[in-house]
C-alpha cells in the first residue's frame, strides 16, 4: 500500500507534463478545418436549365451548359455576372471543361460549318466568348450531322490530354459502340482512337495523368493508359446488379 501511495505524486506530475506538451502541439483538425460559409450566392439563370457545370482552374469563373435551351454561359462567380452567352445549334453532349491553363472552355460541337459534319468539340476563348477552334471527331466521313458530336469528354489536370467519347454507327445507322478519342490538350491534335463499350456514362483522368477511368451505363469500369491507349483494367458488372464484379488486368 505504501508503494502505491508513493507513486501518486509521480503519476500526478506525469499527467501535468503530458497535458502541457499536448496543449503546446498544433491541432491538426484546426489546420484542416473547412472554411466557414458566410453568405449564399444565388444565380439568376434567366429561365435556363443547366445540366452541366465547370469551374475555371482559378475558381473565378463558372460555366454552365443548358442542353434543352441550347445555351452555354460563362459567369463571373464573385459578382454573379454573365460574361458570355453562346447559342449551341447541336443537341447532345452534356460535358464542359476548362483547359488546365484556364484560357479556353471546351464543349461539344457548337454548330455545323457548312456541310462539314466532322466537328466533335468546340473551343471557346474565355476572354472573348468566341469559338476559336473546332475539333474533328474520329469519323472522317460521317453520314449524319450529329455522329461526331462528343457525348462525354474530360481534360487532364496537368494540361496534357483531352479525352472524348462519341457514338459509332453501323451500316444501317444503328449505334453499335462508343469511340474513345484522345487529343493533345495543347494544340488539340488527335493522338489515337479506341473502340469501347457502348453507353459511356462518365470518364475521368487520375491526378498524375497516368490513367483514364471510364464507366458505362451498365456499371462496368475500364481503366486506360492515356499515353499508350492500352486498357489496363476492366471491372464488369454482375448482370442486373449494376455492381462491378470480375476483374481483368
Amino acid at each position: 500500500m505504501s508503494d502505491q501511495r508513493k507513486s501518486w505524486p509521480s503519476l500526478l506530475l506525469a499527467g501535468v507534463l503530458l497535458t502541457a506538451i499536448c496543449s503546446a502541439l498544433p491541432v491538426e483538425a484546426e489546420v484542416h478545418a473547412a472554411p466557414k460559409i458566410t453568405s449564399e450566392k444565388t444565380f439568376k439563370l434567366d429561365g435556363a436549365s443547366p445540366d452541366a457545370v465547370a469551374w475555371s482552374p482559378d475558381g473565378k469563373l463558372l460555366a454552365t451548359a443548358d442542353t434543352l435551351n441550347r445555351r452555354i454561359i460563362i459567369w463571373d462567380y464573385a459578382t454573379q455576372t454573365k460574361l458570355h452567352s453562346l447559342y449551341k445549334a447541336y443537341f447532345g453532349g452534356d460535358s464542359l471543361a476548362f483547359t488546365a491553363d484556364g484560357r479556353f472552355l471546351v464543349t461539344s460541337a457548337v454548330s455545323p460549318k457548312g456541310n462539314d459534319n466532322r466537328k466533335s468539340l468546340s473551343v471557346i476563348d474565355v476572354a472573348t466568348g468566341a469559338v476559336v477552334s473546332d475539333i474533328d471527331g474520329p469519323d472522317e466521313h460521317p453520314n449524319h450531322i450529329a455522329i461526331n458530336v462528343s457525348q462525354k469528354f474530360t481534360v487532364s489536370p496537368s494540361g496534357k490530354y483531352l479525352a472524348s467519347v462519341t457514338e459509332r454507327h453501323g451500316g444501317g445507322g444503328e449505334i453499335s459502340r462508343d469511340t474513345l478519342t484522345v487529343y493533345n490538350q495543347t494544340d488539340f491534335s488527335l493522338i489515337y482512337t479506341r473502340d469501347i463499350h457502348l453507353g459511356t456514362a462518365s470518364l475521368s483522368f487520375s491526378p498524375s495523368n497516368q490513367f483514364l477511368a471510364i464507366i458505362d451505363v451498365s456499371g462496368g469500369l475500364t481503366v486506360w493508359e492515356p499515353a499508350t491507349g492500352r486498357k489496363v483494367t476492366e471491372l464488369t458488372a454482375h448482370p442486373g446488379s449494376g455492381r462491378c464484379g470480375r476483374v481483368q488486368s
